[in-house]
């Protein structure tokens, strides 16, 4: 029976530094998570080994471009040779796309006197499409779309038909936006449709982007393309349990009951939502947040992103969060922004010479803001705002913080 079997990731954003500014992340901590990252591709590596993979499909954004390091670079090199035999495929992202100053690119690395990418290694770098034979199996090809030269690509490679050799097992791969994923505008690159992939007729398709797993069937319930999501997941969106695919591919696809998804990563980000209407007392809502915690069964080692919501005070929120929560996990960040001010505006409107003072006059004219205000975004920083002016002309000390700066 002709059938590939292979493990399969993307994203791993090697070497990226986009997590430090959101989790205000300590310089030991940044060392011990860029240890694990390592330790996470040398564990895909042991894993396609003890599975005995033929293949590893890399569907993009293996390393950030604008971050990673030459010594970064070799360690990838080095992992990847240790693979022997497997067969590694790459197909450069948006982050890590290819062009003259690409580290994927032959000539700059001689120029700069690195090594070349291993023999076992192939980079897609023709465009839009190239295909190549799985070495040692004239039956098996795989195409490759990539990215070439930076920013986002508005194309839709999967609209026009591909070439393939119908007599073979075709396996393609890509980087790009499932548009039924539910990605932001500002995400899209080289989208694609549900039918855009039936249509294409490949056996199957290996993509990546966005950091969430996906599995694309067809109406025999054969899985045509799936995406693992990131390996590791670092940043707060990389909420859950992260993966790589281990599977077989057979003609006309995998049968779902094959799939794998191998846990690779020493530690998770996890998502905790508070509502906290009516908790007035720091013991109260202290004992709210932690039993969120425990019942998301969140580890000492995790990285939690607390989210508060409901009608309730900020500044007891982030005084809960420094004194009790915040040093009982690896990394937590506490997110207010669904958290609405209770404002006692009647109280500036009593009496004849009320509306005289600045505390008055400011909160009518915050007011009108409030009232004429429809885009949730601004309301929010209408309302800090107040918030910080009654602070302010009461005579108290503003504390700023990461979420601040970000309203």
């Amino acid at each position: 029976m002709l059938a590939l079997r292979f493990l399969q990731f993307s994203d791993l954003h090697f070497e990226s530094r986009d997590y430090e500014r959101e989790w205000q992340c300590p310089e030991e901590k940044r060392k011990i998570l860029e240890d694990e990252m390592k330790q996470v591709v040398e564990k895909i590596v042991t894993v396609a080994r003890e599975y005995e993979v033929r293949a590893v499909l890399v569907a993009g954004d293996l390393f950030d471009g604008r971050t990673v390091s030459l010594e970064g670079v070799r360690f990838l090199q080095d992992c990847f040779r240790s693979a022997g035999d497997i067969q590694i495929f790459i197909v450069p992202g948006d982050q890590d796309c290819f062009g003259v100053s690409s580290l994927y690119n032959p000539e700059l690395l001689k120029g700069i006197g690195m090594n070349p990418w291993p023999e076992n290694v192939h980079i897609f770098k023709e465009g839009p499409s190239s295909s190549i034979l799985l070495p040692g199996s004239d039956d098996i090809a795989i195409t490759g779309i990539p990215h070439i030269g930076r920013g986002l690509r508005r194309e839709r490679p999967l609209a026009v038909p591909i070439p393939k050799d119908a007599t073979r097992l075709n396996v393609l791969l890509l980087h790009g936006a499932f548009e039924e994923n539910g990605g932001s505008k500002a995400e899209a690159t080289l989208c694609f449709n549900r039918e855009e992939v039936h249509s294409q007729h490949f056996d199957y398709i290996a993509f990546g982007h966005f950091h969430q797993g996906e599995e694309i069937r067809d109406e025999e319930g054969k899985v045509r393309a799936a995406s693992s999501g990131c390996p590791y997941g670092l940043r707060t969106e990389e909420f859950g349990e992260k993966s790589v695919i281990v599977s077989e591919i057979e003609r006309g696809g995998i049968r779902p009951e094959n799939i794998e998804r191998i846990r690779v990563a020493p530690r998770t980000v996890r998502e905790v939502k508070i509502h906290c209407n009516g908790l007035k007392r720091a013991d109260s809502l202290r004992q709210r947040i932690e039993k969120g915690l425990h019942r998301e069964k969140i580890e000492a080692t995790d990285l939690v992103h607390i989210r508060i919501e409901g009608q309730g005070s900020h500044q007891l929120a982030w005084r809960v969060y420094e004194e009790s929560i915040r040093e009982g996990y690896f990394l937590a960040r506490l997110d207010t922004s669904g958290l609405r001010q209770k404002f006692d505006l009647r109280r500036y409107t009593r009496g004849v010479d009320t509306e005289l003072t600045t505390e008055g006059l400011f909160v009518r004219k915050m007011k009108e803001l409030l009232d004429s205000t429809e885009n949730l975004q601004q309301l929010r920083a209408v309302e800090k705002a107040l918030e910080w002016g009654l602070e302010a002309l009461a005579g108290k000390t503003i504390e700023f913080n990461h979420e601040n700066q970000e309203i």
